[in-house]
């Protein structure tokens, strides 16, 4: 906007061979600070790429390894209740670790897609449990080490 001002300025106010010497002072800097301006949109545009990237890689490693467990799951543990549970945990973890990641609270949503249980909410609220995928994770690990049940996963 301020070099439209000032070219607007010269052309009304000045002589055409002042202006062609003031002009030729102010075109080279105001054109390197647009190239640095184009540069830097071009490198913070490349960054947010990045960025988008890495964490939609990470999303769908997260999502792969979910997938994995589901047909390890199915294969391995004859008891269907159990490996639900297992899955139900497993899932409700990788909620709270992207929610943990994002400051978002995702306990309405998890309780709304039947992930966990209100008891299971409130012990993960309560103050001192540490980090809710992380015990959303050890609660699994209790599910597949049960022992009372017929064939528990070695």
């Amino acid at each position: 906007l301020a070099f439209v001002v000032l070219r607007v300025g010269v052309a009304l106010c000045l002589t055409p061979e002042s202006a062609k010497q003031i002009d030729g002072i102010f075109t080279y800097p105001a054109t390197l600070v647009g190239t640095l301006f184009a540069l830097l949109i071009g490198f913070f545009v490349n960054n947010c790429y990045t960025r988008f990237m890495d964490n939609w890689r990470s999303a769908m490693i997260g999502w792969s390894r979910l997938n994995d467990l589901a047909m390890q799951i199915h294969a391995y543990v004859p008891d269907r209740k159990q490996a639900c549970d297992v899955l139900r945990l497993m899932n409700a973890a990788n909620h709270l670790c992207y929610a943990d990641l994002s400051g978002q609270n995702m306990y309405p949503a998890l309780r709304r897609r039947h992930l966990l249980t209100d008891q299971e909410i409130k012990k993960l609220q309560h103050p001192g449990t540490g980090q809710a995928f992380f015990k959303a994770c050890s609660w699994a690990l209790e599910r597949l080490a049960d022992q009372t049940k017929e064939k528990p996963v070695e």
